[in-house]
């Protein structure tokens, strides 16, 4: 009898293998897992949990200042380190900010509240993908530059960008008269490597500048100045600077001034002895001082070819500046050779010369 044949054994289906992702499609998952593990205050959310989200000035501070203290004990560091770099942001004393944390202070208080400081504009890149400096939101603006000053702690680099631009920009101003009296300020950047104007115009965190430039009869010169004017950071507040003596000096410079100084609350400039300088020169500066001015003062003795209707754009423009509480103007050895002590003084003469 012959044997019947074997039934036919269905062969298994061969295991379908994924495709491996590619290094960097895997790299990409891996970030995308440690943003949504993280949850720190600078982790990107999805579109639903935007929708879900409270407005970040509505969080309290007491959510986001575990993970700053979590963050730095994963990278080695302290709590201690991360108040510190709290109150060098904010001003706050470590029991202020801990304060914040017990009370729930939201992100929008807790930052109405510091004493911001002025260097942290020196904090610049990315957090959760947005530029810090281009923020527009204040609220989310502070949180952004604590984020970062964070990250960089635990990177073992905090506040590294903001020691580096103003030891660069004080070093600038140290050197600043030797290389204009070598006559070097116009090639610094090419042959020295350190671009001493660059290195001022960065640090937005500097508000005060003090310079002296007198007496250099042959080396400076308007260009100077227009370097100098062009390489004020844009947050300066009080400006000091002294030409006495600088004979070379024309009404190119005192325009050259003249156009940035937009912020200047204390303004002290000293043209003492620089024959050139006339009233079309002193027009153009008036006619720019910013209204935020609260003191000023300008020295012109010696300036024998200013006269009378430099005074008075000046007098007029300040009867406009309802800020300013101190004012003196040296004008001996002038066309007009008298000084001035007040704003009304200016005025009183100003015009009685009107009508004379």
């Amino acid at each position: 009898m012959a044997k019947r044949p074997a039934a036919a054994t269905a062969k298994p289906k061969p295991a379908i293998k994924k495709p491996e992702k590619s290094g960097k499609a895997e790299a990409k998952a891996k970030a995308k897992t440690a943003k949504e593990g993280a949850g720190g205050a600078g982790a990107v959310p999805s579109k639903t949990e935007k929708m879900k989200a409270p407005k970040i000035y509505k969080e309290p501070f007491a959510r986001i200042y575990p993970r700053y203290i979590a963050l730095a004990k994963e990278t080695g560091h302290t709590m201690e380190e991360v108040d510190q770099i709290i109150t060098w942001l904010t001003g706050y004393k470590v029991d202020i900010i801990h304060g914040h944390v017990c009370r729930r202070s939201e992100l929008a208080e807790f930052f109405a509240e510091a004493k911001l400081n002025p260097k942290r504009k020196l904090i610049t890149g990315s957090v959760g993908g947005e530029r810090v400096e281009s923020i527009e939101d204040k609220t989310v603006q502070e949180l952004r530059y604590m984020d970062k000053l964070i990250d960089e702690l635990a990177q073992g680099k905090a506040m590294d960008k903001i020691l580096r631009k103003t030891l660069h920009s004080t070093l600038a101003i140290l050197a600043w008269p030797q290389a204009m009296n070598r006559g070097l300020l116009d090639h610094t950047k090419g042959r020295h490597n350190f671009d001493l104007g660059g290195a001022l115009a960065v640090d937005t965190s500097r508000d005060s500048i003090e310079l002296s430039l007198a007496h250099f009869e042959k080396t400076c010169v308007d260009a100077g100045v227009k370097v100098l004017a062009e390489s004020l950071p844009p947050n300066i507040e009080n400006l000091k600077l002294s030409f006495e003596g600088c004979i070379q000096l024309t009404d190119a410079s005192l325009r050259g001034l003249a156009f940035h100084l937009p912020k200047v609350r204390t303004l002290y400039l000293d043209f003492v002895g620089c024959e050139n300088l006339t009233d079309v020169g002193l027009k153009a500066l008036a006619e720019s001082l910013p209204d935020t001015l609260m003191e000023l003062e300008l020295h012109f003795a010696g300036c024998h070819r200013l006269n009378f209707a430099g005074l008075e754009a000046l007098s007029k423009k300040l009867q406009a500046t309802n800020s300013l509480r101190e004012l003196k103007v040296t004008y001996a050895g002038t066309l007009v050779n008298r000084n001035f002590s007040s704003k009304a003084e200016l005025r009183a003469f100003v015009r009685k010369q009107g009508t004379a």
